[in-house]
């Protein structure tokens, strides 16, 4: 274990994390790891022959050899290719000294707080792992200082309920690159289906986590709530797809429609009035979008352009502020808004 804490001999973070990178790897292995491992995951070298990633590797190691000397540390290579680090029986947990400012006190208590309100499931932990973490917050200031900021963090935002036993499903399918079976799953329109899934990554959109990943029965990768999960277990017989490469999960989660759905790329135009064009222009709705004011002396009315592969996310965020609205394409989204206002009117004049 690795502590944070003031007063620091380090020349710069950066040394400091992969000095703490690198006793982690042999505290994960059992305290000996080859060089391939050393240079592959700390200094992202695939050629152990390569001369500047030894010296890199020589010079971190003195330099923690020096840092804990009183504590017996040393790390040798024992056979070829093979380092080996060693203690003293009865020494401390090894402790790197970093430096902790104001604002990075302030980031680990908004931090926390998010996390416990958009993983409610995780909130105990989220608390108490705060508590601990002040213990290595120099001073009762800054300690003060971290929980007056996590009192004044709050998030008017809802967040659907979520199984804290399907989320984690869900997350070990992901780190552990297995097939999910989800017997039961109600889809947007209330139907029930059952589909193995390759589970690539999960996302928080709307009030809502979202898995997404590659179902079995659908031609195409799409999104699945993990609210709406029942009866999940693992399904060894199926082969996992694995997500393409350089996989952009932004553009993922910005597309649009249901597992499975054909993609069609739309350019969308709108006209944005007050009082939603200010924050229109403070905000990135969509990946790409270009956004400017009209008549950039006045500032009242904002033309917003993107491409959306699909029209019904669009048309929800559109009804939100729909008088602030003109759709000037394409004429396909002006469709769905009026559908969706043609099926509410119907419903009002069927009040008693």
């Amino acid at each position: 274990t690795i502590r944070r804490c003031r007063g620091s001999k380090a020349s710069s973070v950066v040394v400091m994390q992969r000095l703490q990178s690198l006793v982690g790897l042999f505290e994960s292995r059992n305290g000996q790891a080859s060089l391939s491992e050393i240079f592959d995951e700390i200094y992202d070298c695939k050629d152990i022959r390569d001369k500047s990633a030894l010296r890199m590797f020589d010079r971190d190691r003195k330099k923690l050899e020096n840092l804990f000397a009183a504590q017996g540390l040393s790390i040798h290579c024992a056979e070829p290719r093979k380092y080996v680090l060693e203690r003293g029986a009865q020494s401390p947990p090894i402790s790197l000294r970093l430096r902790i400012s104001g604002e990075d006190v302030q980031a680990l208590a908004a931090g926390m707080k998010l996390s416990a309100h958009f993983l409610p499931i995780f909130s105990g932990s989220a608390e108490r792992i705060w508590e601990q973490l002040k213990i290595g917050i120099p001073g009762e200031e800054l300690q003060e200082k971290g929980d007056m900021f996590a009192r004044a963090t709050t998030v008017a935002f809802p967040v659907s309920r979520t199984s804290k036993d399907a989320f984690q499903k869900v997350v070990d399918a992901i780190f552990e690159k297995r097939v999910l079976k989800i017997s039961q799953y109600k889809t947007y329109g209330g139907d029930e289906m059952s589909f193995h899934i390759s589970p690539w990554f999960i996302y928080f959109k709307y009030h809502s986590w979202y898995l997404w990943g590659k179902a079995e029965e659908f031609d195409r990768s799409g999104p699945f709530r993990i609210s709406r999960m029942r009866l999940i277990c693992p399904a060894p017989s199926k082969t996992y797809v694995s997500p393409p490469e350089n996989i952009d999960m932004k553009d993922y989660v910005y597309r649009d429609g249901k597992p499975g759905a054909q993609e069609t790329s739309y350019s969308v135009r709108l006209r944005i009035h007050p009082p939603f064009a200010v924050p229109a222009m403070e905000t990135e709705w969509y990946p790409g979008q270009v956004i400017r004011w009209e008549d950039p002396r006045k500032q009242t009315t904002a033309i917003c352009e993107f491409y959306s592969s699909g029209l019904e996310d669009v048309a929800r965020w559109i009804m939100r502020s729909l008088d602030s609205f003109e759709i000037l394409d394409p004429p396909e989204l002006r469709e769905i808004i009026e559908q969706k206002i043609e099926i509410y009117k119907q419903r009002q004049n069927t009040l008693p």
